[in-house]
């Protein structure tokens, strides 16, 4: 992002290409671990696909925001891009 070299953590759980994949992210102060306990159940109909967020769980920290700070509007444009 912005040229910067980030480390995500992206998990993959149940690779079955038969079934359709869930994406699934995590809200605020929360990690993609937080969802091990409903993994197995989901599991049995879907290929899931899990990531932390920018600066959350084990991925990179960084202060190169830009204007996201400013307004909601702009924070949402920032994750999305990210996404």
């Amino acid at each position: 992002m912005n040229g910067q070299s980030l480390a995500i953590r992206t998990i993959i759980y149940n690779d079955d290409p038969s079934k359709k994949t869930l994406l699934m992210a995590h809200g605020y102060c929360m990690a993609s671990v937080y969802f091990s306990r409903i993994l197995p159940a989901l599991a049995e109909h879907y290929r899931i696909v899990l990531f932390d967020n920018l600066g959350w769980g084990l991925n990179s920290r960084t202060d190169e925001v830009g204007d996201a700070l400013e307004s909601p509007e702009k924070a949402e444009k920032y994750i999305v891009e990210w996404w």
